[in-house]
């Protein structure tokens, strides 16, 4: 078949990605854990943002199975104008205060902010007021050395390349990694989260799938006390 080995190189390169990550950012994962784990502790909120494709990725962890119930999405999904005003959002500033505020960011709380490459007008607008706000930010994006993450608290880089392709031609790159890298590294510090509560015997509030038995019953108890601190569970932030 034409063309088969060219998924199984994009998969080999996607694979030795995810190796150099995990060598490279065991540290700041661990630190990721035990920031997260103290902060939800005292009572905070695990709040995600991105625009563009990476608000595709900042939803995902939310309302998941085997997640964290305590993790509010902030936006902003691409909405009924579609992707084209999902791109030219993140160049407008303007949305973050309303944004953070509508979340209702505490200083107990983690704002994660995801962007591959850690530039756009908005992301950096929305790690200023989360700051401001008192949360610890916590950003996820390609380098170390880009302006978000210049104003976090904690960085996990994914060490996707630049385009974010992985796969070359004569007429242009392709294969992109970033969101795949960027879900590994944000599951890899709730699931991290969730195993470090429950080696010290701490049940930190954990959804189960409402397909399993016992599973709404036990989702209605864990997310009742956390009902007004997650408003995505009723309104998605969208761009509408």
């Amino acid at each position: 078949m034409r063309g088969q080995s060219f998924h199984g190189s994009y998969l080999q390169r996607l694979g030795d990605y995810l190796e150099q990550m995990y060598a490279a950012e065991d540290t700041a994962i661990r630190d990721a854990v035990n920031l997260l784990v103290e902060r939800l502790n005292r009572g905070g909120i695990l709040h995600t943002f991105g625009t563009g494709h990476s608000s595709l990725v900042a939803a995902e962890p939310t309302y998941r199975a085997g997640g964290l119930a305590a993790v509010n999405f902030i936006g902003l999904l691409p909405g009924r104008t579609g992707w084209n005003a999902a791109i030219e959002i993140e160049n407008d500033p303007s949305p973050a205060a309303g944004l953070v505020k509508q979340a209702g960011v505490r200083p107990e709380d983690i704002v994660i902010v995801i962007s591959h490459s850690g530039r756009s007008p908005l992301v950096l607008a929305v790690a200023d007021c989360a700051a401001a706000a008192g949360a610890a930010v916590m950003a996820v994006t390609a380098s170390g050395r880009n302006p978000l993450a210049s104003r976090a608290t904690l960085v996990l880089e994914t060490g996707a390349p630049a385009d974010d392709c992985t796969m070359s031609s004569p007429l242009h790159p392709y294969g992109s990694v970033s969101s795949i890298l960027t879900l590994m590294l944000l599951n890899a510090v709730i699931a991290g989260a969730v195993g470090f509560a429950l080696d010290r015997d701490v049940a930190l509030p954990v959804l189960e799938s409402v397909h399993a038995d016992g599973g709404p019953a036990h989702n209605a108890s864990v997310m009742a006390p956390l009902v007004e601190r997650v408003p995505c569970w009723s309104r998605m932030p969208c761009i509408e």
